[in-house]
């Protein structure tokens, strides 16, 4: 299940049209559990893909905004080989675009993360740091 619809990934991280056959139900998921399971832990992810309707503030106000942006990073490549436009910009003007993507992205989060911990959601877990190689490492 997603968490967000092809629509509202474009309503919310486009400025302008895009073909919401691009947004692949797959994708959405992948994205979904790369980026958005690791900040709201996996007791949390599950329960709100069960009882959505529980999580309405918390997918729409926090998660929807935060995973719009990660599937326009996650699909932008796709989009330059698909559209001559963009395949035609430098790669230094593709990486830059690829960096304000990321930027609104983790923007995103960080008011995701700051309305967890102030929320006080029961199923929350606090990531553990794992100790590899003499570094400390977040999941």
């Amino acid at each position: 299940m997603t968490l967000i619809t092809p629509s509202e990934i474009i309503s919310l991280a486009y400025s302008e049209s895009i073909e919401e056959a691009l947004f692949k139900e797959d994708l959405i998921i992948a994205t979904q559990d790369r980026f958005i399971r690791p900040i709201v832990s996996s007791c949390l992810f599950d329960d709100l893909l069960q009882n959505p309707a529980s999580y309405a503030t918390l997918i729409n106000n926090f998660i929807k905004p935060c995973l719009a942006f990660y599937v326009k990073l996650m699909i932008y490549n796709q989009q330059i080989a698909q559209n001559v436009n963009l395949s035609s910009l430098s790669i230094n003007l593709r990486n830059d675009i690829l960096k304000d993507i990321y930027l609104i992205a983790k923007a995103r989060e960080k008011s995701l993360r700051k309305h967890i911990l102030n929320t006080g959601y029961v199923l929350y877990q606090t990531p553990t740091p794992r100790l590899i190689n003499g570094l400390f490492i977040k999941s």
